[in-house]
Order: structure tokens, then sequence, then C-alpha cells
């Protein structure tokens, strides 16, 4: 499905208008952004007529989930922004061979890497733990925010000091998340300041983004 055929229709909604169920595209119908909507009661079905409508019962909460599903959806205009997110891009690597992805969501209890993962748990912590909560509003999601300002903006300063208190966060409150084998590099990173790691993926992960200090000040 292509993204961007999911924000345009999920814009529209966020901007007021009630969308006759039959010109929804198919794609979207099919996807799974909009079942976990509805299931949700962000969005709703209301009878109109012979047919449904979609509308948006809950506004706050589909800003919320447009801004983590499309983040710099706001900035899609900012020509320097994006010039500044190709300017960071390692453009001289190759393709390599490398594993498969797998994305977790779920409320059971699984076997990553021979490690059991609950994944209810993190959930439960961020509704019933407020400490928890507000560690990741503080800690984890303020500081995405501003980096990807920052990148946005060509603030490599800004960027760097708020992708290490992301990789930070990660890995004092997401430790099972951060596989054993790269747990003392990510550490030995942070303690050097020489190099940065985060996991990355809405939803299950499954990726690694790593940031580097360049003599002179720089990161990359």
């Amino acid at each position: 499905m292509s993204k961007e055929t999911e924000l345009r229709t999920f814009s529209r909604l966020a901007a007021g208008e009630q969308l006759a169920w039959g010109s929804v595209p198919k794609s979207v119908k099919n996807g799974s952004s909009l079942s976990e909507l509805l299931a949700t009661g962000v969005l709703t079905e209301v009878r109109r007529g012979a047919g449904q409508v979609l509308v948006v019962a809950d506004p706050d909460a589909l800003e919320s989930f447009l801004d983590g599903r499309f983040p710099g959806r706001h900035t899609a205009e900012a020509g320097d922004g994006i010039g500044n997110v190709k300017r960071y891009r390692y453009s001289k690597g190759g393709k390599k061979e490398s594993i498969g992805v797998v994305l977790l969501r779920g409320w059971q209890t699984i076997s990553v890497n021979e490690e059991q993962v609950d994944l209810a748990y993190f959930t439960q912590r961020f509704d019933q733990e407020a400490d928890f909560r507000e560690a990741v509003r503080s800690h984890w999601i303020a500081p995405t925010d501003a980096a990807i300002e920052a990148l946005l903006q060509g603030q490599q300063e800004e960027l760097w000091q708020n992708f290490r208190k992301i990789s930070q966060f990660q890995i004092d409150h997401l430790p099972p998340m951060v596989l054993p084998s790269i747990t003392a590099i990510w550490q030995q990173g942070l303690a050097s300041d020489h190099y940065l790691l985060k996991i990355c993926g809405a939803g299950g992960g499954g990726s690694l983004c790593s940031g580097a200090s360049i003599p002179g000040g720089a990161s990359a």
C-alpha cells in the first residue's frame, strides 16, 4: 500500500471531512492502520442515508497517530529540510546481505534471540506507571521531535545531543529490545561519544540507526 495514499486519506479526515465508505481507497481499507484506528475508537463509521461514512471520533489521537506514522509530514514543502536529510544519508553504502526483519506487536510473551520478551509489558507500563509514562514523553518523544527538527534545519550539534538522549533512554528502559551481542558496543558508544546507536521501526523495530562523531565537531 502506498503510504502517500494512506496519508492523504487520513489527512482529509483530520481536516474535518467525512468520507463515504465507498470513496476510501481499497488499499487503505485493507491496511492495518484503518483497522487499528477503528478498533481503538479514533475513527468510527456512521450511517448516512443508505450508506456509511468514516468520521473522526478522537481528533487528538488521530493527530498523534499521523505524527508517529508520518514524521515530518508538516515539512513536506521544506526544500532545505529535505536537502539536509539527503546530505546526512550515507550514499556510498553498497547493497549488503541482511537477515529478515520481523515486526512484533501484541500481548503475548515470545522468544526473541532465545530471550523471552513480554510484548504487553511496555504498553502496560505506559498505561499504568506515571513515572515511566513521563520518562517516555520527556526523554524519548521530546528528544525525537527535537532531533527531527534539528535534522531538517541542519543543526548538527542539536541533532547529536538529542540522538544521545534517545540512545541512552533505549538502553536504560528498553533493554530486551537490544540484542545481547551489541549491548556492550552500544554502551561503549555512549561512553566514548564517538558513535551512538538507536533501535528503529514503528511498531516492532527490526533495524538500527547509527550516528558517528567526525573530527571537527560534525556528526553524520
